[in-house]
């Protein structure tokens, strides 16, 4: 009996250890608005109540990818809206730009890696809360 709940003990620390060691980062409000803030075009989030963080031609979470990714903007936006974007796409940009009352911000990749504040995921920023779309 001892070694049956010696062997589940065993399995559930293996377990929340893979869990602990394979799980991301989350990325904290005031950590990404710092980053914001020292970028070369400062932009102060606080100044906005819906921000967005879209990776444009990569994708983790098909449901939030791309295309889906534009009409999931142009559905959740409130209020005095920011969509940050990554990557340098006239296409992407485009569509974006077809969303009407939203303003557009392109920060690079390399800036938000070395930052500590890229996310595999596209996130949306509501009221200080980072949400992950995964």
């Amino acid at each position: 009996m001892k070694l049956m709940y010696g062997r589940l003990l065993l399995i559930g620390l293996i377990s929340l250890f893979h869990l602990s060691w394979t799980k991301t980062d989350k990325i904290s409000y005031t950590q990404f608005r710092d980053a914001c803030l020292t970028y070369k075009t400062p932009i102060n989030l606080d100044d906005y109540s819906t921000i967005f963080v879209m990776h444009i031609g990569y994708c983790t979470s098909t449901n939030f990818c791309n295309e889906k990714m534009v009409e999931y903007i142009d559905e959740k936006k409130a209020g005095k809206t920011l969509v940050i974007f990554d990557m340098e796409d006239e296409e992407y940009k485009n569509m974006l730009l077809q969303i009407e009352g939203i303003e557009l911000l392109y920060i690079d990749r390399n800036y938000l890696e070395k930052n500590a504040i890229f996310s595999v995921y596209n996130l949306h920023i509501k009221k200080k809360k980072v949400k992950y779309l995964y």
